[in-house]
């Protein structure tokens, strides 16, 4: 089935709709300022409504930090905002409403526990003046932040599809750099397929979601456009994602943004579920088989993550049974160590392993990566 680029966008702009977004052509919203990326005033609205017992002055500074990133290199301000949108705004001193002094906390953008405190919309054809003047094709804007960039090519024409769909995320890179420092990921389409990747991914590197619910995997000759959509872009989803589901690596060269793909999402979330399972139960959770290729060593990293996150910051013991699987899985643990939160160490053999868990028992919860021991 091929599509013209209108109908490719209309056709996904209804999922979206049907999934609970706003729709707003862009062409017809009234904006000041075509240089700025960010609905302000829609930030602050959300930003006042979230954080109520902050003073106006210090949801007025997390403002101005948001739309004046610290960095001038494109990864590194991503990070950074990923940080604040995740963790919250860190702010200075301020005075509580009892008129107490605090010397800092956070202010927070989004509202990850109580969905209706956010708002959703999906705007198309949202003009924006950087390096030159460009409108991607549908921008999915969470109070104000622009956190999902879908482009789109119509397979109508031969000469472009999805490839083209990528080629011109590149170009906007450049073109209009601003939009990707707020991006949590990026979505393309010919109609057809879908693939969704992070601003640091290569083209061989989006890759499809294909499932909606974890439980039916859709074939690979199915309208992949559809199922990526309900499967990533329903409002609980995007959030969930954005909140969890994103890691930063660091490479030899710079930081690389790894989104989790599809099934490593929905093995994290089934293994999370019986682990809780398993502390009130009988202690047994199950097994997650990793295919070669299929990305392990960083699914074991997000699963890490998020007990240390969920469980209250549990000592974690990974156990392999190769010397080379150990150092890949410890370095993976390394390059993520703002997303596992404590710093991993690997023990080399019984006695530093003991050593080490003495070390956990004694209060300071430490990720540790360490062979088998006979």
């Amino acid at each position: 089935m091929n599509f013209t680029e209108d109908e490719l966008e209309a056709a996904y702009l209804e999922i979206l709709e049907d999934l609970g977004w706003e729709c707003i052509d862009g062409r017809k919203l009234e904006r000041d300022d075509y240089h700025s990326v960010v609905l302000e005033e829609n930030l602050r609205e959300a930003v006042y409504n979230i954080n109520k017992d902050m003073p106006t002055s210090t949801k007025e500074e997390a403002i101005r930090k948001v739309k004046q990133l610290s960095y001038p290199n494109l990864i590194k301000s991503n990070e950074e905002f990923h940080s604040m949108l995740v963790n919250g705004v860190d702010v200075g001193e301020y005075k509580d409403k009892d008129g107490n002094k605090r010397s800092g906390g956070k202010v927070y953008l989004i509202d990850f526990k109580n969905i209706k405190k956010n708002e959703f919309q999906a705007i198309n054809q949202f003009t924006i003046v950087g390096n030159t003047k460009r409108r991607p094709d549908i921008i999915l804007f969470i109070n104000g932040l622009p956190l999902v960039v879908i482009e789109l090519k119509s397979l109508s024409n031969d000469n472009v599809g999805i490839k083209e769909a990528y080629t011109q995320i590149e170009r906007y890179k450049y073109e209009i750099t601003d939009l990707f420092k707020y991006n949590s990921f990026i979505v393309i389409s010919d109609g057809v397929n879908a693939k969704a990747g992070t601003i640091s991914s290569s083209e061989e590197r989006y890759m499809s979601f294909r499932s909606i619910d974890g439980i039916t995997i859709a074939d690979t000759n199915s309208l992949m456009m559809e199922v990526l959509t309900r499967g990533m872009l329903s409002k609980e989803r995007v959030l969930e994602l954005t909140h969890d589901y994103i890691l930063f690596l660091q490479s030899k060269n710079e930081k690389i943004k790894i989104l989790a793909q599809y099934h490593q999402f929905f093995a994290i979330k089934k293994a999370l579920e019986k682990t809780a399972d398993a502390r009130s139960n009988d202690g047994k959770i199950g097994v997650v088989w990793h295919t070669q290729g299929s990305g392990k060593s960083l699914t074991m990293t997000f699963y890490t993550g998020q007990l240390m996150k969920k469980f209250n910051n549990p000592t974690v013991i990974v156990l392999t049974d190769r010397n080379d699987l150990d150092n890949q899985l410890f370095g993976t643990f390394s390059k993520a160590q703002s997303y596992l939160i404590e710093t991993p160490k690997q023990a080399d053999d019984k006695d530093r392993l003991k050593e080490l868990l003495n070390v956990s028992s004694s209060g300071n919860n430490i990720l540790y990566n360490s062979e088998v021991c006979s």
